[in-house]
């Protein structure tokens, strides 16, 4: 499923929020249950995001629903922001809640820290103080629920029968709001986690992308890895993640959102009642992030692989940049299915690269667009140049009416495809509410994306992609000493 690029939607979903601004392989998950279909949460890019890869479970499609959308909006006294929405015709139901904290707000002593929080939160609270009597409930309930840390946000959520609604949103409450983090189940997991990171270390299709983050941001918050180092985690203590909890999880940066077959004023009340004592307040501001490059940079991995796994990024926009329409758009003509200019270029015409892709990703104030493939290590030197003239060539010519045609309809349609369950309804919602977005339907981005023009992605092209801001991350047979030689083809002329 690896090849399946119709879950590639994600490619653009930093301008759309469909699911996450980050990419899902960056995106930490408390546990790889199964998802819905396109598997938005798993841990590989070509999705099937990378976010990990597990078995898919069809989605149920109420089309109509998806076009007009509702979006309830209500802020409570204490300033949790509550969003509903109501999708009469859906047999599940979806209750999540989000906080405006992730690793960017992490110191480097406590980075990590957000991530090792969100695990924490399912090993007891006050109401349910083993981690086996939150897991019990949840399963008697027939919920597929998780959490996970991101950049910018945390989220916690479960997916029940429209029944089962009022309990699954208590045990989500009492995880937010009451968790009581017994030391020893904190030395326990210190473990699982640091498995979680040599897990990924073994895996160079996500290293890679982990790598590449470090080269565009360096030793700041951005650069640094989602669950931390081994060494961090290890020596990481109670105090500091209830101290951190306590500066973070306030009212005013908490949203909840709850998307399914629901009677709107019964979940206001519901949500107002057991909302009601989050902590006042708003969580500690992150530190801007230093987005500056006055050359190209590259990073090399030494890792004896059975291919090169490789990287080429630029710096793009912030997330409510109004650029990121065109450069969605962009996105989908080089790396959004198999008529993409990037999937017939290396795997139809040069027959490399079981997987490659195009995607664009906006936080809150930066952004970076990516390229990436992997390839024969024999054969790296010939993919590089032919991914970059493929870039190179949207900043020199129009792209033809017919492909911009098809590149819109592609992408608006994997859109309404990413929203069929009431999860991805929820996670469209709460993102956007959570990392500052305007609170518009899929019918409005829709008619947003086909105002493009083929001059706006023109335009956007020429901007990004100029040499001085190329990075290129790879994992293979290579060390310090063939940075001279990748170096040489870091250009657009």
């Amino acid at each position: 499923m690896a090849h399946f690029f119709v879950a590639s939607f994600v490619c653009s979903c930093a301008v759309l929020q469909v699911q996450l601004s980050r990419k899902p392989h960056l995106r930490l998950k408390l546990h790889p249950n199964p998802e819905v279909l396109f598997n938005r949460k798993g841990y590989f890019k070509d999705r099937p995001w990378f976010w990990q890869q597990r078995k898919c479970l069809p989605s149920l499609v109420w089309p109509a629903r998806l076009t007009i959308m509702k979006i309830l909006r209500k802020v409570l006294p204490n300033g949790v922001r509550v969003i509903i929405s109501p999708m009469s015709d859906a047999p599940t139901v979806t209750a999540a809640v989000y906080v405006a904290t992730g690793s960017k707000n992490e110191t480097k002593k406590l980075s990590g820290v957000s991530h090792f929080l969100e695990h924490l939160c399912f090993k007891g609270t006050k109401n349910r103080p083993q981690p086996v009597d939150i897991s019990r409930e949840m399963d008697e309930l027939g919920a597929l629920n998780n959490a996970y840390t991101d950049f910018e946000c945390t989220s916690y959520y479960g997916k029940v029968a429209p029944r089962n609604l009022s309990k699954i949103l208590e045990i989500i409450a009492d995880l937010y709001l009451n968790p009581i983090l017994p030391e020893v189940e904190v030395q326990k997991e210190k473990g699982v986690i640091c498995d979680e990171i040599n897990m990924r270390a073994d895996m160079p299709k996500l290293r890679v992308e982990e790598d590449l983050m470090a080269l565009l941001y360096g030793d700041q918050p951005a650069g640094r890895d989602i669950a931390g180092t081994k060494e961090g985690i290890m020596a990481m203590s109670r105090g500091e993640i209830l101290a951190y909890r306590k500066s973070q999880y306030k009212a005013r940066s908490t949203a909840v959102v709850i998307a399914g077959a629901i009677e709107p004023q019964k979940v206001f009340k519901m949500i107002e009642k057991l909302f009601a004592e989050t902590p006042a307040g708003v969580a500690q501001k992150r530190i801007k992030v230093k987005d500056a490059q006055k050359s190209p940079a590259i990073f090399i991995r030494q890792q004896k692989t059975e291919q090169t796994h490789l990287r080429l990024a630029v710096r793009s926009f912030p997330l409510n940049d109004s650029r990121n329409y065109a450069l969605a758009i962009l996105s989908t003509v080089l790396g959004m299915g198999m008529s993409s200019r990037l999937f017939v270029k290396v795997r139809e015409n040069l027959g490399l690269g079981y997987y490659v892709f195009a995607h664009n990703d906006a936080l809150t104030d930066h952004g970076f667009f990516s390229a990436g493939t992997g390839v024969s290590s024999a054969r790296v030197f010939e993919v590089i140049p032919a991914i970059i003239s493929e870039l190179s060539e949207l900043a020199k010519s129009l792209v033809p009416a017919k492909e911009l045609q098809k590149a819109k309809e592609v992408l608006i349609s994997r859109m309404y495809m990413g929203l069929e369950g009431t999860h991805e309804v929820a996670d469209y919602l709460g993102r956007r509410e959570i990392l500052g977005q305007e609170l518009i339907t899929p019918k409005e981005l829709e008619k947003k994306l086909n105002q493009v023009s083929a001059e706006e992605i023109k335009k956007v092209a020429r901007q990004i992609f100029i040499d001085k801001h190329l990075n290129l991350s790879l994992i293979g047979p290579y060390s310090k000493k063939d940075e001279p030689k990748f170096k040489r083809l870091l250009t657009f002329k």
